[in-house]
């Protein structure tokens, strides 16, 4: 048997794919399905109903309901199927489709639910008892479960079920109004979940997982749309019931005289029910849903087709197995012949190397001799020796630029740039570039003392390319052009910077362009800084530290950002100079030239004048040092010593009592080291009077913190006014917020009843209870549903459509998919700012909104996603994928639209993935996330670390470094991301 058989096995499947192609063909051929009214109205439905019958219903109401919506008609389509062949003009005068099947026999729902899918127009479809009753909100209820994803431009995979009433109660003619259903006098039965009543998927969800079962044992009454709806949650689709005190279905009984709504006894029963049942649902779906199957038992061939030509496959060299046998797989007999085949071929093999040619060997050996055999061997097979299959070589790890591999005992270090190694030849072993060793860590030394690297650049900062050689960092000049790492006079020159690790090349990079600043020396009452090449000297009051915070000024520049850095060095008292010895001697100059603050506390400023040093108290207020006088004041005190001035100012100022702060009706005052809060009403107080401190309403404590947190408790039961909204007041009493309407004027906070006005707002903060307020005067925007690709808001009296591309949820970090929370979370001016946009519509009703909207869908394009330098369009019934550098297209232009570098799909999913698969996409960014970039490349999403600088996503060596992190979804990523860093976080936390 042939290693490469592709030809015999095509041959050997020749007749199962012919007959698969021969059913297809049937299956799209006109014959007994018959098309009596299609819907060709230009308006693109959100919702396909599909409707069975099987010549079986006793009345047509339902269509009257669902004529009856709150949402437009052409929102919306109805099909109508029956099994077999039977025609209702009044059937035909109120659906968009009517299509009969000419089943015979026993009926089988399934295909009529496929040709329901396969002619539906809408995202949506829905499989619903015909003779049901149902909510004017029926729809509404599901277009807005199926939220709209901004980031596919389609709506969420979901399935979502129904709940449906019944009633022992016959149907009731002439029934027109909701409400009478849900009248009590119909006896409703309790809640009994009903998964075959009424199940909603996606489209595309139904075509990618096989649309419903068509196997034999769905005949009959044992069937339903859950057997689809379970295949779609085992495929890891959520599953969600509505919530049947909003919207339900309502259902009265079929007419049955004498079994009372139970199962009558007759032939056609026991025909209807020829399988068996797990509590009346079908016996296949059960298994189906318990074995965790995805795809049906019987696939309609058509939908099989179309599943298959939507898989978007790498390589031709793939494509040739990817449409080997249809949909019923290899025949049986091909599999029992090749394994025959297989086993001789194997034996013979075996029987040949084993048996034959090691005796031919030794009988040559025997008539020419050792020598000559080996002669001779060589003259054929060059050096090569013979090898132990048992003894194969065996990659243990990569290692820099190595490969280390251990073979018959031996360990290798195999250069990655020489490729493939043959293990057999002597000659290619003994290569000088190949190291070799008695174990991995002897092989791993002398790797690194070969010095064969390839160095790796690691990223660039200013004029620096900090590039990876073996162990070391190095950073290069650019203007040094390229360096020969091998060469140990050039990576030696004094330009190169180099450390061990990255952290350590970069600081001496700053360091020797000068980008940190340096604490060069204090002088007198200044620290002297050096930053890019300047010399600043700084007062020592502007930085506040201890009392010997020179020694440490050096680590306080060092842990300033570049914003403070900045802010420090442009005060008004920073002098600046270019050479440090002018500096100093302006310094020296300063103190004669006008009066300079260098140190305060609470009650005494300490001034440098004319080389002198003044300790002034902050009573005495402003002072003219010009006027000797002033300066002859007995509290002012005049030194030599800046150290003696700042010991005068700090003892001097424990005997005067300082103001530091006014909070909530109380003066903060430090007194001899200790604080004291005084109630405002008490007045000034004389802090040497023992009796006027002690008064009991004065609060003391040690520090600042628990003086405001004694206050805190003494005000806690006073209320006190945080804000006011238009006509209400939010005030604060006893940890608890209140908003109360001006109209309602004082109140008694003593008095638990009038806090219980139907008018007052409680909350816990004062976040919750503004927004509790802007909620009830009606200024808090608010989502009233979704039409096509916009979401219409009321917001002020007024309604807007704000497009559903405007508001993309974030990627990484707690997704918003509920549009209403997003809205809620805007500050009026986000929200006033958003309104504004050029693409929000406006109406003074929501209708004549839906009216815009309906009219825009028809003839414009409308801008659903944007990815990897294209844009996805959505114009009439397609979507296109148009490559930003085309500019404007105009549609209506078919020269224009027919351009080769245009892809156009009526699915988004199949545009978005062919975008990917361009040559010329780019990589793109989606957000970044702590120190990572996250970046999808066709179809591929990569978390890259910011240090690693640009990386070329052409070249697999780059992306394929194991500092990248990639996967195929955004939950796999996260599940990396979070594992790489050896965090506990919840992963529900990020989830869309």
């Amino acid at each position: 048997m042939k290693v490469l058989n592709y030809d015999r096995v095509i041959r050997g499947v020749g007749g199962r794919k012919d007959a698969y192609k021969r059913a297809l063909f049937a299956a799209q051929s006109p014959g007994t399905v018959t098309i009596h009214k299609a819907n060709h109205r230009d308006e693109t439905p959100i919702v396909s109903i599909i409707l069975l019958d099987w010549e079986c219903r006793e009345h047509y109401s339902s269509l009257y309901w669902l004529n009856q919506q709150d949402v437009p008609r052409n929102q919306y389509e109805l099909i109508w199927i029956e099994l077999y062949n039977q025609v209702v003009p009044e059937v035909t005068a109120q659906v968009d489709w009517h299509i009969t099947c000419g089943q015979s026999g026993m009926y089988h729902k399934h295909l009529g639910y496929n040709i329901g899918v396969l002619n539906a127009r809408g995202d949506i479809v829905t499989v619903c008892d015909s003779d049901a009753i149902f909510p004017p909100d029926f729809i509404s209820s599901i277009t807005e479960s199926f939220e709209y994803d901004a980031n596919k431009g389609c709506q969420r995979s979901l399935v979502l079920m129904h709940h449906e009433m019944r009633s022992s109660f016959l149907f009731p003619e002439g029934l027109k109004e909701i409400e009478d259903v849900k009248s009590k006098k119909w006896k409703w039965w309790p809640l009994n979940p009903n998964a075959g009543a009424c199940m909603s998927v996606r489209k595309s969800d139904a075509i990618r997982y096989g649309a419903f079962d068509e196997h034999d044992s769905y005949r009959g009454y044992l069937c339903g749309p859950y057997e689809l709806g379970w295949r779609l949650i085992n495929a890891g689709m959520p599953e969600v019931w509505y919530d049947h005190t909003v919207t339900a279905l309502w259902h009265y009984a079929h007419p049955d005289p004498v079994g009372v709504n139970g199962l009558r006894a007759s032939v056609n029963i026991i025909f209807e029910n020829t399988y068996p049942h797990v509590d009346l649902h079908a016996i296949k779906a059960v298994e189906a849903f318990s074995a965790g199957k995805m795809l049906p038992l019987q696939e309609n061939p058509i939908v099989f087709d179309m599943r298959m030509k939507d898989r978007v496959i790498g390589t031709t060299f793939e494509e040739r197995y990817s449409d080997l046998t249809g949909p019923e797989g290899f025949p049986q007999w091909l599999l029992w012949y090749m394994t025959i085949e297989l086993f001789i071929s194997l034996s013979m093999k075996v029987i040949v190397a084993n048996i034959l040619k090691p005796a031919m060997i030794k009988t040559l050996k025997l008539l020419l001799g050792k020598r000559l055999y080996k002669f001779i061997r060589s003259l054929f097979y060059g050096d090569y020796e013979e090898i132990d299959i048992n003894a194969m070589p065996e990659i243990i790890e990569s290692y820099l630029t190595y490969n280390i591999i251990e073979y018959r005992g031996v360990i290798y270090g195999i250069p990655m740039s020489l490729g493939n190694v043959d293990f057999k030849s002597k000659k290619q072993l003994n290569r000088k570039e190949i190291v070799k060793g008695t174990n991995t860590e002897d092989v791993r030394g002398k790797i690194e003392e070969s010095g064969r690297f390839d160095p790796e650049l690691v990223n660039s900062v200013e004029d620096y390319n900090i590039i990876k050689y073996g162990k070391m960092f190095y950073a290069l000049p650019m203007s040094l052009g390229q360096i020969d790492f091998t060469n140990e006079t050039q990576i030696n020159r004094a330009e190169i910077l180099k450390g061990n690790g990255y952290d350590e090349v970069f600081r001496l990079i700053e360091e020797t362009n000068n980008l940190v600043p340096v604490y060069v020396c204090p002088c007198e009452t200044w620290y002297i800084v050096k930053y890019r090449h300047v010399f600043y000297a700084i007062p020592m009051f502007i930085e506040k530290t201890d009392d010997n915070c020179d020694l440490n000024y050096g680590d306080i520049l060092k842990t300033k950002t570049n914003e403070d850095l900045l802010l420090l060095l442009e005060h008004k008292e920073v002098i600046k100079c270019a050479d440090l010895e002018q500096l100093k001697g302006i310094i020296d100059n300063t103190g004669g030239a006008h009066p300079i603050l260098i140190y305060t506390v609470e009650s005494y400023n300490v001034i440098k004048y004319n080389r002198l040093f003044y300790v002034v108290p902050t009573s005495i207020g402003e002072i003219d040092f010009s006027d000797e006088k002033q300066l002859q004041h007995t509290d002012i005190v005049k030194v030599v010593e800046y150290e003696e001035a700042l010991r005068i100012a700090r003892e001097r100022n424990d005997l005067l009592p300082a103001l530091l702060r006014t909070y909530k009706h109380y003066n903060v005052v430090k007194y001899k080291k200790i604080i004291y809060a005084i109630p405002s009403s008490l007045g000034k107080i004389d802090f040497t009077n023992e009796a006027q401190i002690n008064v009991e309403d004065i609060l003391r404590g040690a520090t600042i913190e628990e003086v405001t947190a004694l206050i805190e408790e003494v005000c806690r039961l006073v209320p006190e006014l945080i804000d006011t909204v238009d006509n209400y007041n939010v005030i604060k009493y006893d940890n608890v917020f209140y908003g109360l309407p001006a109209s309602l004027g004082k109140i008694d906070f003593n008095d638990k009843t009038r806090l219980e006005h139907n008018d007052i707002i409680i909350g816990t903060n004062r976040k919750e209870v503004l927004y509790l307020i802007r909620e009830a005067i009606h200024i808090v925007p608010l989502l009233l549903c979704s039409c096509g690709h916009y979401n219409i808001v009321k917001y002020r009296a007024g309604f807007h459509a704000i497009p559903k591309s405007l508001q993309r949820a974030d990627f990484i970090y707690k997704s918003k998919v509920n549009y209403h929370d997003i809205l809620r979370e805007k500050t009026e001016a986000e929200l006033l700012t958003l309104l504004q946009h050029k693409d929000v519509l406006h109406a003074p009703s929501d209708e004549g909104l839906k009216a815009m909207i309906g009219e825009i869908g028809r003839f414009q394009p409308v801008l659903v996603d944007s990815l990897a330098g294209y844009n996805v369009v959505k114009y009439k019934k397609l979507f296109y994928g148009l490559p930003k550098s085309l500019g404007d297209v105009d549609f209506t232009d078919e020269t224009q639209t027919n351009n080769d570098r245009i892809i156009k799909s009526a699915l988004y999913d199949k545009v978005l993935n062919a975008i990917q698969q361009r040559d010329d996409v780019a990589p793109e960014l989606l957000c970044s996330y702590e120190d990572y970039n996250i970046i999808m490349y066709k179809n591929v999403l990569y978390a890259v670390h910011k240090s690693l600088g640009a990386v070329d996503f052409t070249k697999k060596s780059q992306i394929n470094r194991k500092e990248i992190l990639k996967a195929n979804t955004k939950e796999e990523l996260l599940y990396l991301f979070v594992k790489s860093v050896n965090r506990q976080w919840h992963l529900d936390e990020y989830q869309d």
